[in-house]
């Protein structure tokens, strides 16, 4: 999944030693998919989210590898996206598949950043799956 390996670069970014939720909706914020129209549309940017990111856990040190370790929340993500696939019939994970499961975990500190920026986290959860239906 590119969105993981875009979160494990964003991390290593911020000099943070393990990958969390948080990268992972940075790295979707950051992706070119329409999933990010819909993020706009409630007011989640870029910006704001790495904003918040360092407001909760600054800048890291100098991470030497590049095998940064993925917390408890983020490993259970593609799990998670493959149930929302299944769950909508597709036999296919689809980005917004790993968004919904993104949001499947209320106390990450993805949501814990989008109720930060008072984001209706259930609307932005179906807005997004409602894009599959476009398509």
């Amino acid at each position: 999944m590119q969105i993981l390996q875009a979160a494990q670069t964003d991390a290593l970014a911020l000099g943070h030693s393990s990958v969390g939720t948080e990268h992972i909706l940075l790295a979707l914020v950051q992706s070119d998919d329409i999933t990010v129209r819909v993020l706009s549309d409630y007011g989640v940017t870029v910006e704001l989210v790495h904003a918040d990111i360092l407001q909760l856990s600054g800048i890291g040190k100098t991470v030497l590898r590049d095998d940064v370790a993925f917390t408890e929340d983020a490993s259970r993500l593609p799990e998670l996206a493959l149930r929302e696939a299944l769950a909508q019939g597709r036999d296919h994970v689809y980005i917004q598949h790993i968004f919904a499961g993104l949001l499947r975990q209320p106390h990450s500190t993805a949501v814990l950043i989008l109720h930060r920026l008072d984001t209706n986290v259930s609307g932005l959860r179906r807005d997004v799956l409602d894009t599959l239906s476009n398509d």
